[in-house]
């Protein structure tokens, strides 16, 4: 009987202290269950509300188009116009006989290129007997790229239409993306063969960039990610250029343009399933080392000794800057942004052009006076010259083609000795 008492008095002391630790031990087995259930929905809107704040932020920047346009160069592949040419200095040329009837984006491909790689109507090297032939000279705004479907729309199509028939070639020798020193050296290795009375030199003001943009595009040198979202997503390529990751923004010195001369990679090629057949690193190491830290100025000496050696002379056209509200030109600026300067400031090209002889004119005279006469007409007083002529600053609309093919007919009217062999005045 005591046996029970004594059993029953520990029985009320022990039991409360096995049941304390006893909850204790199911609270601590509980706690991570019960850390689980509050913490991972938390995870999951925390990561929700961050694809989602990343979503809609990548629709407002396609939205509103918030970043440069992404242009693409595949050389060697068989869908681009371009091929690598094994002359450093170009780096790269328009495949020969190419075509593309889909309806092809003008920026990086034709519906036409001819027999000898230009984006032009079919040529013969030997020049027709009594015929004079002028080559326009120049890169994307010459080839008319962006906004001329046709190449007998371009400046030189519309101009040889406007000059006598059957007496006078004007001959598009033109490569998007060509600095000067590459468009004289494709004179030299291409364009002397047609024996040219005149040769006319188109110079933008992003001739100065030491490199021929398009091959920029091309060198691979990023993470495949890193390219991967800077080809497929506004957002992140938005702020790759603000931010300049991987040097994307300063790399070639065109400031907020930087993103035109982005390219390709191994990876998008693959995804083509047609790689290229050349080292793209290689080639555009070696069009850098050979094209050299002055372009203009080597550029210009070239086509001096072309000149004197081959009997032509040469007149250099200034293009001009397509602003919302004015007609200007530039003297080192990039696209749309910089330097701009007054009609009575003497550009560095000029100064240059004037040290070989080599005579000089301004399209935006032209342009201004087409622009001006078009608001004395009727037109509204807030057109804008960026969209009257171009619609990304730069480069010739149909409109514009018109009047550069106009302007250069009436400076050859008023000088009929650039026409003439023989009367190159360079030194």
């Amino acid at each position: 009987m005591a046996s029970f008492a004594v059993r029953r008095t520990l029985a009320v002391i022990i039991m409360p202290v096995a049941n304390r630790r006893a909850d204790k031990d199911l609270m601590n087995l509980a706690a991570p269950k019960k850390w689980k259930e509050s913490w991972h929905p938390k995870i999951l809107v925390s990561l929700f509300s961050i694809l989602l704040a990343l979503g809609s932020s990548e629709l407002v920047v396609r939205w509103f188009d918030l970043v440069p346009k992404l242009h693409r160069l595949n050389p060697g592949l068989q869908k681009t116009v371009y091929r690598f040419s094994e002359n450093p200095i170009l780096g790269y040329v328009f495949k020969e006989n190419y075509r593309d009837n889909q309806s092809p984006d003008l920026s990086t491909s034709y519906p036409y290129i001819n027999a000898h790689g230009f984006r032009d109507k079919e040529r013969t090297y030997e020049k027709p007997k009594g015929v004079t032939r002028i080559i326009l000279l120049g890169d994307s705004v010459v080839t008319g790229a962006e906004y001329i479907e046709q190449f007998n729309n371009t400046i030189s199509g519309k101009l040889e239409k406007t000059l006598d028939p059957g007496k006078v070639e004007v001959l598009n020798i033109s490569v998007n993306g060509y600095c000067t020193r590459a468009e004289i050296e494709l004179l030299k290795e291409r364009g002397i063969k047609y024996a040219p009375d005149l040769v006319i030199l188109v110079f933008v003001h992003n001739d100065y960039i030491n490199i021929n943009a398009d091959l920029g595009r091309a060198d691979l040198s990023r993470p495949r990610v890193v390219e991967f979202l800077f080809v497929h997503s506004h957002l992140f390529r938005n702020l790759s250029l603000r931010i300049n990751l991987f040097d994307m923004k300063t790399r070639f010195g065109v400031n907020d343009y930087a993103g035109e001369w982005f390219g390709t990679t191994d990876f998008v090629n693959s995804i083509n399933s047609q790689n290229t057949d050349r080292d793209d690193r290689r080639t555009f190491k070696e069009h850098v080392s050979n094209l050299g830290e002055s372009n203009v100025t080597d550029g210009l000496a070239v086509l001096g000794e072309l000149a004197d050696r081959h009997d032509f002379n040469v007149v250099i056209g200034i293009w001009p800057t397509f602003l919302d509200d004015k007609i200007v030109d530039a003297e080192t600026a990039p696209l749309g942004t910089g330097q701009f300067v007054s009609v009575d400031t003497e550009l560095e090209i000029e100064r240059l052009a004037a040290k070989h002889g080599f005579p000089t004119f301004r399209f935006s005279r032209y342009f201004t006076e087409d622009f001006n006469q078009r608001r004395q007409e009727g037109e509204d007083s807030d057109i804008n010259p960026n969209l009257v002529y171009s619609a990304d600053y730069m480069h010739p609309n149909n409109t514009a083609t018109t009047v550069a093919a106009s302007a250069i007919k009436e400076l050859l009217m008023d000088n009929p000795k650039w026409l003439q062999p023989g009367n190159s005045q360079h030194p």
